[in-house]
């Protein structure tokens, strides 16, 4: 099974959780008087950025030889080759299923480099490997 992420995700995700962390500790003392103030909010925004942290170390795309495993912040959908009918680029990697619908992949995603300069990178290079594999299949 091979793995397609941004590669810039771990280290956003790195982030996010180590700062959730670092201010809820950094807040630590107020939180002696709890129910009063902004406490309670802090403490959920702290909540959040670690959460968000955690969630976001799960984005990725899945492939092997079945099909297809798309895992994004909320939820994850797994695709059959023969119901993937297409494969685009847009503001994130989009598969077409043979029922109309489409699966956003946001694991996949052109840099703003690669938009503005017009030259082909990483999310480009998964789109035609995944174009080849879906021919194999």
């Amino acid at each position: 099974m091979k793995k397609f992420r941004n590669p810039s995700y771990g280290f956003f995700a790195f982030m996010a959780i180590v700062g959730g962390v670092v201010l809820l500790l950094a807040d630590l003392d107020k939180f002696q008087d709890f129910p009063r103030g902004d406490t309670p909010l802090r403490l959920l925004g702290y909540a959040g950025l670690t959460v968000f942290g955690v969630l976001a170390t799960r984005i990725t795309v899945e492939v092997g030889p079945q099909g297809v495993r798309v895992v994004n912040l909320t939820g994850t959908r797994r695709v059959r080759w023969a119901d993937i009918t297409g494969i685009a680029l847009e503001t994130s990697l989009v598969l077409t299923l043979a029922d109309g619908s489409r699966v956003k992949c946001v694991a996949v995603q052109p840099t703003n480099f690669e938009n503005a300069s017009g030259r082909e990178g990483y999310a480009h290079r998964v789109v035609q490997e995944l174009d080849v594999m879906r021919a194999r299949a």
